[in-house]
């Protein structure tokens, strides 16, 4: 056997060879990137549904808007990984000539829109607005300390 035949992609007789190392670690970084995109989009949308449905604890005024920011954070980074991964994945699957890949890619990011028209109809059905909404507070009103001209009574 030859020992400058690299044919083979054997690690042992040529450890310089990294041909098959590097398109199986291609394969499986485009795999997560697809299937993180695949699940988690779906994943961080639904969260926040159900945090913008829900009727959280928020005893100050202060805490319901935090309730509301981290709310909105979730709707738009779902919105953001819903087209960028796709996009991302359809580049390096074409500039490493992975035509299945290319594909799945080009797919998921005909499917967003989807995504954005599923968001936009369920905003439709909530009584308060999906992005920006602030939960309703538990503070009481401030006291009234004084009066502008004069208190009745006195």
């Amino acid at each position: 056997m030859n020992p400058d035949d690299t044919t083979r992609h054997s690690h042992t007789k040529n450890p310089d060879d990294t041909t098959r190392h590097s398109h199986t670690m291609r394969r499986t970084a485009l795999g997560v990137l697809f299937y993180t995109w695949l699940y988690g989009t779906p994943f961080l949308l639904v969260v926040a549904l159900i945090r913008r449905t829900a009727k959280p604890f928020t005893p100050t005024r202060a805490e319901a808007e935090a309730f509301g920011a981290t709310t909105d954070t979730l709707f738009l980074i779902a919105m953001v990984t819903a087209v960028v991964l796709p996009a991302i994945g359809a580049v390096i699957a074409k500039t490493t000539d992975e035509p299945g890949w290319t594909r799945h890619f080009v797919g998921a990011l005909i499917a967003a829109p989807l995504l954005f028209v599923i968001l936009c109809a369920a905003g439709t059905t909530s009584s308060t607005p999906v992005i920006g909404h602030v939960p309703a507070d538990l503070e009481p009103p401030s006291p009234v300390h004084g009066c502008a001209h004069e208190c009745p009574g006195g």
